[in-house]
């Protein structure tokens, strides 16, 4: 009887080896800032939909307000007790969420999720106060307190909103997001209520 020899296969040799690990090395090595551009994307989409929904809260506060921005304390902090004569932003916007405010838990812990926090808030500024985003509208209210004397500063500074929609309401409080000159950072713009990226230094107004 004959007998059919199976071929032998060869095998891969050290250089092959090495020029396989090589190509698979500079291939990953092409992949990996395309995937860091993409999650760095998916971040920035993810923090100006929080943005548009605090649009839409601003939106429904300020006709139940006569059309007025919520005169509040520029930022949040959870380890401030409420006080109703300096009320807090998330505090105001509660009854105009439909997620809940931070909170902490059972042990003391702060839980704190999307929209106050956002995706990119790599300082845990967010995680740790309640809030990744601060609220320009309601420092230029203080300044306008503070430096002019001012009796209604949410009226003046909403009507200032009115003529000048693209200065920015709400705003991450730092540079997260790559790529966006010169700020790199994303705004909540009046009116419209568009969230995109900052373009104007919300400080130049202060004291104006």
């Amino acid at each position: 009887m004959r007998t059919t020899k199976k071929p032998i296969r060869a095998a891969f040799t050290l250089i092959e080896l090495l020029v396989v690990i090589s190509i698979v090395s500079i291939l990953v090595g092409l992949a990996l800032p395309s995937l860091g551009k993409a999650r760095e994307a998916s971040r920035r989409l993810k923090c100006l939909t929080n943005l548009k929904g605090f649009g839409v809260s601003f939106s429904l506060y300020m006709k139940d307000n006569k059309d007025l921005l919520p005169y509040v304390l520029p930022f949040h902090n959870d380890d401030f007790p409420p006080n109703p004569d300096d009320p807090q932003l998330l505090e105001v916007l509660a009854g105009y969420m439909d997620v809940p405010a931070p909170a902490k838990d059972k042990d003391g812990v702060l839980i704190v999720t999307e929209p106050y926090l956002c995706p990119s808030d790599t300082d845990n500024l967010g995680k740790d106060t309640g809030f990744s985003y601060e609220y320009w509208a309601g420092a230029l209210m203080i300044a306008r307190e503070i430096f002019r004397g001012d009796p209604q500063p949410a009226r003046t500074v909403t009507r200032f909103y009115e003529q000048n929609p693209g200065f920015p309401v709400l705003a991450d409080a730092n540079p997260w997001h790559k790529g966006g000159y010169p700020f790199q950072q994303n705004a909540l713009y009046f009116d419209d209520w568009r969230a995109d990226w900052l373009v104007t230094d919300p400080k130049t107004q202060m004291g104006h």
